[in-house]
């Protein structure tokens, strides 16, 4: 976006977002404040909240240390990955997880998981029992390891079995790339069984879907009105794209629908570099196909195919889970405001040109002159027809050809 003065898409606003919020509940909205004062950033936190928004990893960096030291607390930052599935964690992928039924199976998924909060590291599953994972992670050259950013990632990995309503996991950190190894390893253990009795298991489970469910419903509740509210058409697709990370978070996305009017399509993209974007759209709207890397979904309603929406992964990542399902009940709101939004154009237009067509006939009535009606007629064209310019021919028996004798846009 163009007030992130190019940001690097490197980090997720759900990482910055749970980060503040975090702060908040903590130390109250002064912290909040401290935190980014002291990180020298440039943006508010309302955009660090916003996890359609994507920074770069020093974005990143910059405001887990200015937390830790605001807030005094050298492992801060494990208790904000703790504590995602109240202030952090998206809440499809909270919906995600929970259908995929185990945390031994959460942990075989995590890197695709990884992959869309961060574009600067990978992580590997070397092992995923029924109550233990070991994990690598490594960040890509070209970057300054942070030890904040390990304490982040072990609260992560905590919070996993509790999803499921079993106690927070423990974690062991025998290597960090800190200390000069090459690469992080952490040794996941958790309990398969609670102490709680099964109906409070169960219950706490439960709860942490339900609250998710909740939250979604709220945003595509909240993504309706913000898309019906939009001016014209361009407006609505670029508010389709910015949102569209509350239905799935990706590193990119592309939307390309056909103009209601004909000719070439609208395209809006985020995260998708600027040589691609032809290509994908002739692959998105001729076969709805981009490979496994990419979940697409028509924007469609009852009424109208508007044409398709993709959120795109780094090669070798992919969906997780049901995936397509979230993404084309937000098309599915989306298509209804398209709708909705180019009806209203439609009625403008229409009410436009019933104006022209008063005007022009009062002011046909008003003059008797050739040339006054020649420029009368040219001028009223554009606003009848839709059209940027129109002339007048007259036939001139003299010459036996047409002549010009008006025009309205043309040079």
């Amino acid at each position: 976006m163009s007030d992130q003065l190019h940001e690097p898409r490197e980090t997720s606003g759900a990482t910055t977002g749970g980060l503040l919020r975090y702060v908040r509940a903590s130390a109250g909205e002064d912290a909040v404040a401290a935190v980014l004062e002291r990180a020298g950033v440039p943006f508010t936190a309302e955009q660090f909240e916003d996890q359609s928004r994507w920074w770069s990893y020093d974005t990143r960096i910059r405001l887990f240390e200015a937390a830790t030291e605001v807030l005094g607390d050298p492992r801060l930052m494990y208790r904000v990955g703790a504590s995602a599935l109240q202030s952090g964690l998206a809440h499809g992928l909270v919906i995600l997880l929970r259908a995929m039924g185990t945390p031994r199976q959460v942990f075989r998924k995590l890197p695709r998981a990884v992959a869309k909060f961060s574009t600067t590291s990978t992580m590997e599953v070397l092992d995923a029992g029924a109550t233990s994972a070991t994990i690598r992670y490594t960040l890509h050259e070209g970057y300054r390891h942070s030890r904040l950013d390990c304490i982040y990632a072990q609260g992560l990995f905590s919070v996993v079995p509790m999803i499921f309503g079993l106690p927070e996991a423990r974690i062991e950190h025998p290597a960090c790339e800190s200390d000069g190894h090459p690469a992080c390893v952490y040794v996941v253990t958790w309990d398969r069984r609670s102490r709680l009795p099964r109906r409070s298991r169960e219950t706490a489970g439960q709860e942490a879907e339900l609250q998710a469910l909740r939250g979604q419903l709220r945003i595509l509740q909240s993504a309706s009105t913000d898309l019906v509210g939009s001016e014209d058409v361009d407006t609505a697709l670029e508010r389709i794209v910015a949102r569209a990370a509350e239905a799935v978070l990706a590193p990119a996305y592309l939307l390309a629908v056909r103009a209601p009017s004909g000719g070439d399509p609208l395209v809006h993209s985020a995260g998708v570099p600027a040589a691609d974007v032809p290509r994908l759209v002739d692959d998105l709207l001729d076969h709805g196909d981009l490979g496994p890397n990419a979940v697409v979904v028509d924007v469609a309603s009852a009424r109208r195919a508007h044409g398709r929406l993709a959120a795109i992964y780094p090669d070798g990542e992919g969906a997780m889970g049901d995936e397509s399902s979230m993404l084309a009940a937000y098309a599915g709101h989306a298509a209804a405001s398209l709708d909705l939004i180019i009806a209203l154009e439609d009625a403008r237009q229409e009410a436009d040109r019933a104006g022209a067509l008063l005007e022009l006939a009062h002011e046909l009535s008003a003059t008797t002159d050739a040339g006054a009606v020649s420029d009368i007629v040219s001028e009223a064209l554009p606003r009848i027809v839709g059209c940027t310019s129109a002339g007048i021919l007259m036939w001139d028996p003299a010459t036996g050809s047409l002549r010009s004798h008006a025009s309205t846009g043309l040079t």
